[in-house]
């Protein structure tokens, strides 16, 4: 649904009443999220998450909350742990 570049600039690339293949067994509840890069996330792109996943109390999940993957990677997901919280994970 959602893409952010290494800028941190957010891109919207599908609707969010669409449901889309982002995580399996997830999707008809989520809205993806795609941050640009491996494990690395710039400082603009944490920003502009931050911003996206406080702005109306959304919850979040990462990949690996749903399914045997490393996504979002260790970085990533602790980096949201840290700023969010497990009381988050909804």
């Amino acid at each position: 649904h959602w893409f952010i570049n290494r800028a941190g600039i957010l891109y919207r690339v599908n609707s969010e009443n669409l449901i889309t293949w982002h995580a399996k067994g997830a999707n008809s509840e989520s809205v993806g999220i795609c941050v640009q890069g491996n494990n690395n996330p710039t400082p603009a792109q944490l920003r502009t998450l931050h911003w996206f996943l406080t702005k109306d109390k959304k919850g979040w999940k990462g990949h690996r909350d749903v399914k045997a993957t490393d996504c979002p990677g260790d970085i990533l997901y602790q980096w949201l742990l840290d700023k969010l919280g497990r009381k988050h994970l909804s």
